[in-house]
């Protein structure tokens, strides 16, 4: 059994988890939802009901500071291809026997680089369709079935070590834009100083809004709230490179961190 490290602070219209430990992180989450205790890898799971396939996951995955051998930090390019590969592992990998699902189908739907408190992150949307026995410990209401499943996957790179964000759930209740949100509150700087980013507009910006959709000036409830960073695969210009046979980086393992 592993016990919650951590303070819950209420907002209007969400809850901020901060992650006090040696560690420490914050992020926020709609108000409602449950965090379950710190599992044996120091992660944690925020879900929005009592199914186990809703909500978001934060470990910090790699780090030199703890004895892990992270290896060197790649280009953004790079660490989005690990991520990718990491991602299908993980899919071909969980088991019914140990992780009481399995997974098929995976799918990459999209990928895009950016920033997260100030650190570069790739972030990867994906769907997978999940078959659960409905026999995880930790979930005892849990429903055994089939669903299909959609996520962002995100490794936060800080120096050489990496976090890894996870936030979806069945398709059928997944927002891209509420989990955009999500992802875009995660902070390990001053992990405090959160704000509310959760707020219901007032019936006037409503109103406005409606107005100016009217016209083609409206915002779309689909904009991504997150920032994109160009990725740039070939910073160089030395023509004796082979480019028809490039160097294969081998993806790094990513052991026992799915959540």
């Amino acid at each position: 059994m592993f016990s919650m490290i951590g303070l819950v602070i209420p907002n209007a219209f969400s809850e901020i988890y901060v992650h006090e430990s040696a560690y420490p992180f914050s992020i926020q989450h709609p108000s409602g939802w449950t965090v379950m205790d710190e599992d044996e890898w120091g992660g944690v799971f925020i879900v929005s009901d009592t199914s186990g396939r809703n909500g978001v996951y934060v470990t910090l995955a790699c780090s030199e500071v703890r004895g892990d051998d992270c290896g060197q930090a790649g280009a953004g390019y790079q660490e989005m291809k690990y991520l990718k590969s990491d991602i299908e592992w993980m899919c071909e990998n969980v088991t019914i026997q140990e992780d009481h699902i399995t997974c098929s189908n995976h799918k990459v739907l999209d990928e895009f680089t950016h920033q997260l408190d100030g650190y570069t992150a790739v972030t990867v949307l994906a769907s997978d369709t999940i078959l659960s026995d409905g026999k995880d410990p930790y979930f005892p209401e849990a429903e055994a079935g089939r669903y299909q499943e959609v996520k962002l996957a995100t490794y936060v790179l800080v120096g050489n070590d990496y976090w890894w964000i996870w936030v979806g759930g069945e398709a059928n209740k997944f927002d891209q834009e509420e989990a955009e949100k999500i992802l875009s509150t995660f902070m390990i700087n001053n992990v405090y100083a959160q704000e509310d980013i959760f707020y219901e507009p007032t019936w006037f910006e409503n109103l406005i809004n409606a107005i100016m959709s009217i016209f083609g000036g409206g915002t779309s409830d689909t904009s991504s709230v997150i920032i994109e960073i160009p990725t740039v695969e070939d910073p160089f210009t030395d023509p004796n490179i082979d480019w028809d046979n490039p160097i294969i980086i081998d993806p790094r393992g990513f052991d026992d961190l799915f959540p």
